[in-house]
């Protein structure tokens, strides 16, 4: 009687892994697009808030474009994968003097490029739907710029800096079509928060 109870249960579980070999296995390839909100901390804490000149409060003002991805990935196993990640963020501050007999401006941009090796490990839920988690291992390249212009200088300075950097990050993929679908990634990365389209062949 147990013998005859299992049966169903062994089919059910067979059937299910089979069915989510059709979303992730091995010899998969997945190519993500996606965008990353919000800004990386990197971005913005170096950015004062206030520039103060000849008694004069500059005004401040920010802008940032998060983090744009792509990441290509590809099943080793029903259930891993390694892939590359590259990620580009960009943000700027600008000070301006309010007062018209200053004509000094300041205007800082950064933008970091990011490189990483990632390692993923799936749970394929169901023919459309793949649960993940991973570790991501790679390099930050942030590029400082600050251009300083009055009615007597215009002064330009540049630095960059290259350094480790790690990711670790959850994540879902749901395939409307064979090929293609959205994901959604949240945890320790360049940004908190990611989604985009999924492309699978």
């Amino acid at each position: 009687m147990k013998k005859l109870t299992l049966l169903p249960i062994l089919f059910l579980l067979i059937n299910i892994n089979n069915a989510s070999s059709q979303v992730f296995d091995d010899g998969t390839n997945i190519i993500n697009l996606g965008f990353g909100v919000p800004a990386s901390k990197k971005l913005t804490d170096d950015f004062k808030k206030s520039f103060k000149l000849n008694n004069s409060v500059y005004e401040y003002k920010s802008t940032n474009l998060g983090t744009i991805l792509l990441k290509y990935e590809r099943g080793i196993h029903d259930y891993l994968g390694v892939g590359l990640n590259l990620e580009y963020s960009s943000s700027k501050a600008t000070y301006k003097n309010p007062n018209n007999n200053d004509l000094l401006d300041v205007s800082a941009t950064r933008r970091i490029w990011g490189f990483f090796t990632r390692f993923n490990g799936h749970y394929p839920a169901t023919e459309k739907l793949d649960l993940y988690g991973g570790l991501g291992l790679g390099y930050l390249h942030t590029i400082d710029k600050t251009k300083t212009t009055s009615t007597l200088t215009n002064i330009n300075t540049s630095s960059k800096v290259f350094e480790f950097d790690y990711q670790f990050t959850l994540g879902i993929r749901y395939m409307i079509k064979e090929h293609m679908g959205f994901f959604a990634e949240f945890g320790r990365a360049t940004t908190n928060f990611q989604v985009g389209v999924a492309f699978g062949f």
